[in-house]
């Protein structure tokens, strides 16, 4: 996922329901354990490199015995994954459009629950006719995106910096620290 997408659509729970130092916290361990899982995962499927990397280093990490049962809930947890992965990337994109349009209208407009869903549906279709490109035309468009990925987060992170002036900024006790629980209050 990009960086962009996935701070914007993943910022809103840890802040709601832990204030600044849940978001901090979230963001910092989740990264350390993100990357340790990841380079775990390569080092494993590079010991063992053929097509379907996943389920052969599964099956060649457990005893014999249990390798059918282990191939199998690696199968369904991977697929699992991939549809909940995409279904919730899309509707993600959906609240960040209607966000968008709400804050365009400035305020004056109302998103309802099918309008929601229309768009999510919309979106799902639309990336599913584009994923059924020809590789090379996919592969020209995740080439470009990666420096669009990039350059976006570049862009936001000078901004962000040029335009935050010091008395706007927070101590770095209220962002290590700071919790409260805005969901109940």
């Amino acid at each position: 996922m990009g960086m962009c997408s996935s701070i914007a659509t993943t910022f809103n729970t840890p802040l709601l329901l832990g204030g600044p130092a849940s978001v901090t916290w979230c963001w910092l361990i989740g990264a350390i354990l993100n990357i340790s899982l990841g380079a775990s995962i390569a080092e494993i499927v590079s010991a063992y490199p053929t097509s379907g990397g996943l389920y052969t280093a599964s099956a060649n990490l457990v005893p014999r015995k249990h390798r059918a049962i282990v191939g199998w809930v690696v199968g369904w947890l991977n697929l699992l994954g991939q549809v909940a992965g995409v279904a919730s990337t899309e509707f993600g994109i959906a609240q960040m459009i209607w966000a968008g349009c709400v804050v365009g209208k400035g305020g004056d407009f109302v998103v309802t629950t099918g309008m929601q869903f229309g768009l999510f549906c919309g979106l799902l279709v639309v990336h599913g006719c584009l994923n059924s490109l020809k590789t090379r035309d996919l592969a020209f468009l995740t080439k470009g995106f990666v420096f669009v990925n990039i350059g976006a987060t570049f862009v936001i992170i000078i901004v962000l910096l040029a335009t935050t002036g010091r008395s706007n900024m927070q101590p770095a006790s209220y962002v290590f620290g700071n919790i409260n629980n805005r969901a109940f209050s």
